[in-house]
């Protein structure tokens, strides 16, 4: 019993030192009673072995720092054939990412959300073993508190909606960190990949919609990664216009990076609020801080008459609109600004309008040094 005392204790050490290396983000990992979630190290534990964890340990944290070949080769002791070896076999793995240098060179880093929230799902892991993780992950996440974190801090979210344009009102200036399609075409790689998020309730075993699961872009070094490994299919800017476009119409929400910087995002997920993390934060679990909601508002024209259709009562995600006495009103509390609402109004009764919003990060450097600040943790040195 001693022994198998002492190799539990060496096992959990070994998985927690990586957990200590990704735990310098704001978003931290799950702490049910202030100690680290036991969900974490049997999470881990499915992904890789203990040497494994031990040697990913020794790597820098995307998007704080990268490491060459040859720096890897001097943290694990190892020649660089050997290295280039294990480093290709964490790359097609997934527990690790790879970037490509202007030179041609690949640097490599543990990218925490990719690692936690999107290759297991993505790449979709088979059998029971896909099935645990997500069970694991929806743990964490819902009834263990995560959702208070994992998506930035309680004055400033990771992530925001982006309205569909073709709700917003005539006359209205839109701003370009509000555009969808200036996003995409500031894109030279995008991929086309599953919902991570409706991937792992369909393991599980309890999505309850019927939406697509390959709604999601991964875009830049990080939609080139997936690309490269034989994920996802890539996209040019006009396929990607068209499929949001399609997104649009079935109901899904844009959302995108909390930041101005068009080139500078990563992601673009047509989501539900019955299975994305972020909305459903919202919608099921209380945090009105998971998303940064549109800097816009659904409003109801008095001098239309509603028809009493009920469409728009059954597109919103967010159960913002209700029926009364056959008129629909908006629930302004709810509303997120997202617009799905009104591009299917048949007599065109509902536009978006503009509200105050709070301020939208430049970049993504200007992003975290914010969270960094308002959680009270050191920026990582690079």
């Amino acid at each position: 019993m001693h022994e198998e005392c002492e190799f539990s204790k060496t096992v959990n050490d070994a998985y927690l030192k990586l957990i200590e290396k990704i735990s310098v983000f704001p978003a931290d990992l799950p702490r049910p009673g202030g100690t680290i979630s036991k969900k974490i190290f049997e999470f881990l534990e499915i992904l890789m072995t203990p040497e494994e964890a031990t040697l990913l340990a020794e790597l820098s944290v995307y998007p704080f720092g990268s490491n060459t070949i040859e720096e890897i080769a001097e943290f694990w002791n190892k020649d660089a054939q050997e290295t280039r070896e294990i480093l290709g076999q964490f790359n097609e793995r997934g527990i690790v990412m790879n970037v490509t240098l202007d030179t041609g060179e690949k640097e490599y880093s543990i990218h925490y959300p990719i690692l936690f929230f999107e290759f297991p799902f993505i790449d979709d892991i088979p059998g029971d073993k896909g099935k645990r993780l997500a069970e694991l992950f929806r743990g964490m996440y819902e009834d263990e508190g995560w959702h208070r974190t994992f998506v930035g801090t309680s004055l400033t979210p990771l992530n925001r909606i982006i309205p569909v344009q073709e709700a917003i009102k005539k006359g209205t200036e839109v701003l370009p960190e509000e555009e969808i399609f200036k996003i995409i075409d500031a894109q030279e790689w995008i991929c086309l990949l599953p919902c991570a998020c409706r991937n792992r309730y369909e393991k599980i075993g309890i999505r309850k919609c019927t939406f697509p699961i390959e709604t999601c872009f991964l875009m830049g070094p990080v939609g080139k990664w997936f690309i490269e490994r034989g994920k996802g299919k890539r996209l040019t800017q006009e396929e990607a216009k068209k499929f949001i476009r399609y997104t649009t119409e079935l109901g899904l929400i844009h959302l995108s990076e909390n930041i101005k910087d068009a080139e500078g995002h990563l992601i673009i997920c047509n989501c539900c609020s019955c299975c994305c993390c972020m909305l459903a934060g919202v919608a099921k679990l209380g945090n009105q801080n998971s998303i940064a909601r549109a800097h816009f508002m659904a409003v109801m024209d008095s001098e239309i008459e509603c028809n009493a259709c009920g469409v728009c009562v059954e597109r919103c995600q967010m159960h913002a609109i209700v029926m009364q006495d056959d008129v629909a009103e908006i629930l302004s509390d709810k509303c997120i600004g997202c617009g799905v609402c009104a591009v299917k109004c048949p007599v065109e009764r509902i536009t978006l309008k503009r509200i105050e919003g709070r301020e939208i990060p430049e970049h993504e450097g200007e992003l975290w040094v914010k969270m960094f600040e308002e959680c009270g943790k050191p920026y990582p040195e690079l």
